[in-house]
């Protein structure tokens, strides 16, 4: 934790993160707080997931990122069990279908901004207003990569941050090659080898860090614990 802000591991489910060796992590490490990314789980897998975790040291699960089939009895699980004060879902159909089922939790609720320049026609101004949503959950990965590669559209996230607040960040790597410029400027991702992948958070203004700061990455929670050092550091006066 660095001053009023939390930077948080994040269990994944993505294809290259193993989930069941993760939460033998949890017991390994003693981890009593992470943000959890259910994306890949169906519903019975999910089940699986809340069963392991019952038998770790988690106590509080600040931040969860929900899947458009999550149902009100799981949101209630996490409010009540372990403290959840922030979720998030997509910017496309399934994830405004979400909100119009659970209303309830609108309040609670942030929009990820898209990685694919295709669903941006849902994250706008507009949008936001007429599905009621809170604010922001602003992918710090996901905003660089368009700002490298869509000035028109990162300016669109930029004017819809000035209207609706930032709940919570999710930060994952970003590789640049020389390659990779004849198309675009640089990709996400999801796992990363060199600390130096995270060094593009540096150029981000510090109104972009939200309280909860969530590794987004399919690395190890060893390998994570290195890394939320590393951005301590270099996030120390975004962090204030």
């Amino acid at each position: 934790m660095t001053g009023t802000k939390k930077i948080l591991f994040g269990l994944t489910t993505t294809h290259g993160s193993d989930w069941r060796d993760k939460v033998e992590e949890i017991k390994e490490l003693n981890l009593t707080e992470l943000a959890l990314f259910p994306t890949m789980l169906n519903l019975s897998e999910r089940q699986e997931l809340y069963a392991l975790l019952e038998m770790t040291p988690l106590v509080s699960v600040p931040y969860v990122h929900l899947r458009d089939d999550f149902t009100e009895a799981e949101i209630d699980l996490f409010i009540n069990k372990y403290k959840t004060k922030v979720f998030s879902c997509h910017a496309d159909q399934l994830g405004f279908n979400l909100l119009n089922r659970l209303p309830k939790y609108n309040s609670l609720i942030y929009i990820e901004n898209p990685n694919d320049q295709k669903n941006y026609t849902a994250f706008n101004i507009p949008s936001f207003t007429q599905h009621q949503v809170t604010g922001v959950c602003l992918d710090l990965a996901h905003y660089t990569a368009i700002k490298a590669d869509n000035k028109k559209l990162s300016a669109q996230v930029d004017e819809l941050i000035k209207k609706f607040p930032i709940g919570v960040n999710h930060v994952s790597g970003f590789k640049a090659s020389v390659a990779l410029k004849l198309f675009k400027s640089g990709q996400a991702s999801h796992v990363i080898h060199s600390l130096a992948e995270l060094d593009y958070l540096k150029d981000l203004p510090a109104n972009y860090f939200a309280k909860f700061v969530c590794v987004e990455l399919e690395n190890s929670f060893l390998e994570q614990r290195e890394i939320i050092q590393y951005l301590e550091l270099i996030l120390e006066d975004k962090l204030k």
